[in-house]
C-alpha cells in the first residue's frame, strides 16, 4: 500500500505518533494514515515487540522518493506546509518550486534535467543543480520551464523517476489527504496516499478527465476507485458530478472548489452511497454510466464509466463422512 511520501506502509500495527505535518507515523490503525518522512529513503526494517506475550515480529518495507509541488516557494525553507503543494500549474510558461522527502541521501540530480511530461511529450526546464541532504530531501528549488503547456495532466520526471497522481508519489495538499484518509478499513488499501499535477487554465475549455473508465462496485459502495480531475474550470467554484441524467450526485471526496487555475481533483468514495441508485450490486453489474459536471464544470462534456459487480468472497462448509476417495473439502 502507497503511504504519504511514496512509502509502502506496514498498516497492521502502529508506528511512532507525530501530529505534525512533517512527521512521523500512524497513532491508530482504523483509518488510512501513514507518513514516513523525516529520514531517508531505501529499504527500513521495523521490529515490534510484544509488551505481554514477548513476541517479535519483523517488517521490511521501501521508503521511495516523492516531491511536493508548489506555484510559489514554500513559506518555510525546510517545511512542507499542509496547503503549500498544488494541484496545478500554469499552462503558460512560468517557475514553480519543488520540496523532496524519502530521497537516497546525497543523490544529485544535475542541473536543467527535471523535465514536466504531457501526453508523452517532455518540456524541458532551467534549474540548478540540487543535492540531496544526509536526510533524503531537498527544499524550495526554482524549476522554470518556457513552453506553453497543454492543459493534461502532468508527470514531473527527475532522474528517471515518474512522478504523478498514478505513481502515489506526488504529496497531497491537506484537503485531498485529509479525504484519503478518512477512508476506513478495509478499504483504504485502495486509496493511495499521494496528490496530482495538472496543467489548467479557466480561460479554456473545461473538461472533465478521470483515471479509470471501469470500477467495481456493492451494495456496501464502491471497491475501486475513479479520480476525477476538473480541468480549466472557473477559479475558485465548488464543482461536481451527477450520476447519468437523473441529476442524482456521486459522493466525491477530494478538491471540490477549483483553485486558482480552475483544477480540482477528487475521488469516488467507497462510503455508502457513493454511487446513487439503490443498495443492490446487481444495478451496476455491467453497465455503462454518463458522469455529468455540475457547478463549476457543469459546462464539461459528460465522460463514461463501465461499473461492474463486487462479489465477496465467502467460505462455504461441506458437512458429512469423508469416503477412500475423498479428501477434506471443507472450506472449499
Amino acid at each position: 500500500m502507497s503511504a504519504a511520501f511514496g512509502s509502502t506502509a506496514v498498516s497492521s500495527f502502529v508506528l511512532a505518533d507525530d501530529s505534525t505535518w512533517e512527521g512521523g507515523s500512524t497513532t491508530g490503525l482504523s483509518t488510512n494514515v501513514g507518513y514516513v518522512t523525516s529520514r531517508k529513503g531505501g529499504a527500513v526494517s521495523v521490529i515490534i515487540f510484544g509488551q505481554t506475550s514477548g513476541l517479535t515480529a519483523t517488517a521490511t518495507f521501501t521508503l521511495n522518493p516523492t516531491i511536493a509541488v508548489s506555484t510559489s516557494p514554500f513559506s518555510t525553507a525546510n517545511a512542507i506546509g499542509s496547503t503549500e503543494p498544488s494541484i496545478a500549474i500554469n499552462r503558460s510558461a512560468s517557475t514553480i518550486y519543488m520540496s523532496g522527502r524519502n530521497w537516497l541521501d546525497e543523490v544529485d540530480i544535475l542541473a536543467n534535467t527535471i523535465a514536466l511530461q504531457l501526453s508523452c511529450v517532455n518540456h524541458l526546464t532551467q534549474h540548478g543543480k540540487v543535492t540531496t541532504s544526509t536526510s533524503g530531501a531537498f527544499n524550495n528549488v526554482s524549476v522554470t520551464y518556457f513552453d506553453d503547456l497543454p492543459t493534461l495532466p502532468v508527470t514531473v520526471i527527475a532522474n528517471s523517476v515518474s512522478f504523478n497522481l498514478e505513481s502515489g508519489n506526488l504529496i497531497a495538499p491537506g484537503t485531498l489527504l485529509t479525504a484519503q484518509q478518512g477512508v476506513t478499513k478495509p478499504l483504504e488499501l485502495m486509496v493511495p496516499i499521494g496528490g496530482g499535477l495538472v496543467a489548467s487554465d479557466p480561460g479554456r475549455p473545461d473538461f472533465l478527465q478521470v483515471t479509470s473508465t471501469t470500477i467495481t462496485h456493492n451494495a456496501g459502495g464502491a471497491r475501486t476507485l475513479a479520480y476525477v480531475w476538473a480541468i480549466n474550470g472557473p477559479a475558485s467554484t465548488a464543482w461536481g458530478v451527477d450520476w447519468d441524467t437523473s441529476g442524482q450526485t456521486v459522493t466525491l471526496s477530494g478538491i471540490t472548489t477549483t483553485n486558482s487555475y480552475g483544477a480540482g481533483l477528487a475521488f469516488i468514495s467507497q462510503a455508502a452511497n457513493a454511487i446513487p441508485g439503490g443498495t443492490s450490486s446487481s444495478q451496476w453489474a455491467f453497465d455503462d454510466h454518463d458522469v455529468l459536471g455540475t457547478g463549476a464544470m457543469a459546462s464539461a462534456a459528460s465522460l463514461s464509466i463501465t461499473v461492474n459487480p463486487y462479489v465477496v468472497p465467502t467460505t462455504s462448509t461441506r458437512h458429512g463422512p469423508l469416503t477412500p476417495e475423498s479428501t477434506d473439502r471443507r472450506s472449499r
